[in-house]
């Protein structure tokens, strides 16, 4: 009852309050309580179109930010699609070379077993005879196991034309082999690790010397090459430490990347002017050498196209030319 007196008396003050303003103060205060809400409309206005603002500018910010993304997720995918492409290019290009390797090896087997229904034997040497060709190969040993080999000029009325690859591939029992003089190739290892073998004459007929025919015959003092070869193949000579000297004949025309690598009794070396190319790590490692006699002139040895690692790891040595010497000192 109390609290509502007061108010009851709080209510007739203001009354008699307001009725003491005049009209024209009541007009101000209603005009000034109106200027008050125009400015708070106002206010609230700017504010709005502020958060509108900020709310478009982070729109278009995480808009943006959202473009980047599908545009790296686009490359990404293009990477990876290309990716793809190219290892399964990669692996079509394998198989295919499996395939082909597959083929070739197959081949090569069929080839073997026709010639092991074709092989024969003469002088304990096996052989096979091309009616085609009208020609023999040597493939390798018979049953016998002599220690001295003679490679015929004919079988069965056929030329002897050919020594086949790794005929006599590290046969430790070889100690001399004759070559007949129809032979016109030597296959690649035809004699390698031959390590009793100690001399070799290899007739005007053969034309080519493969690859590693005579490597690593360690035994092998003494080398007579025929006029008929034309290249020193890679590795020919290479690791046959008991050689002392070597005349290459004047048909030769290029001595093949380690041709005599390693060659560490080497002492002298006779080169023709026909020679016009020397490979890389020809004389490598032939650490005794001491003496080069090249069959022409010093602007001639100058001339002729050498890898500059042709001769690594060789002695103190004098180029003898037609015209004067050259000195190398390593």
């Amino acid at each position: 009852m109390k609290k509502r007196g007061k108010r009851i008396l709080l209510a007739f003050v203001a009354l008699l309050l307001i009725g003491s303003l005049t009209a024209c103060q009541i007009d101000d205060l209603v005009a000034a309580q109106g200027n008050q809400i125009t400015e708070l409309e106002s206010l609230l206005e700017a504010t709005q179109k502020e958060l509108a603002s900020a709310d478009q500018a982070q729109k278009d910010d995480f808009e943006a930010k959202i473009a980047d993304l599908e545009e790296e997720y686009q490359a990404k995918v293009a990477e990876l699609t290309a990716a793809d492409t190219e290892n399964k290019n990669t692996i079509a290009a394998l198989q295919e070379a499996y395939n082909a390797k597959v083929a070739e090896l197959e081949g090569e087997i069929n080839k073997l077993e026709e010639e092991l229904k074709t092989m024969r034997e003469s002088n304990g040497l096996a052989y096979i005879v091309d009616k085609e060709n009208g020609s023999v190969t040597i493939k390798g040993r018979g049953s016998d196991r002599s220690t001295d080999i003679v490679i015929p000029e004919t079988l069965e009325g056929y030329p002897v034309t050919a020594i086949a690859p790794s005929a006599f591939s590290e046969d430790l029992d070889l100690k001399s082999v004759t070559i007949g003089s129809k032979v016109m190739s030597i296959g690649e290892k035809a004699f390698y690790i031959c390590s009793s073998l100690t001399s070799v004459t290899i007739p005007d007929s053969v034309t080519s010397i493969g690859h590693s025919a005579f490597s690593d015959c360690g035994g092998l003092t003494s080398i007579t090459i025929g006029n008929g070869v034309t290249s020193i193949g890679h590795s020919a000579f290479s690791g046959c430490s008991g050689l002392t000297s070597i005349t290459i004949p004047d048909s030769v025309t290029s001595i093949g990347h380690l041709a005599f690598s390693g060659c560490s009794s080497l002492t002298s070396i006779t080169i023709p002017d026909s020679v016009t190319n020397i490979e890389g790590y020809a004389f490598s490692g032939c650490n005794n050498l001491r003496r080069i006699t090249y069959q022409g002139t010093k602007a001639q040895w100058n001339a002729i196209s050498k890898n500059s690692a042709w001769n690594i790891y060789t002695g103190n040595y004098i180029i003898y030319c037609t015209d004067g010497n050259i000195n190398i000192a390593k």
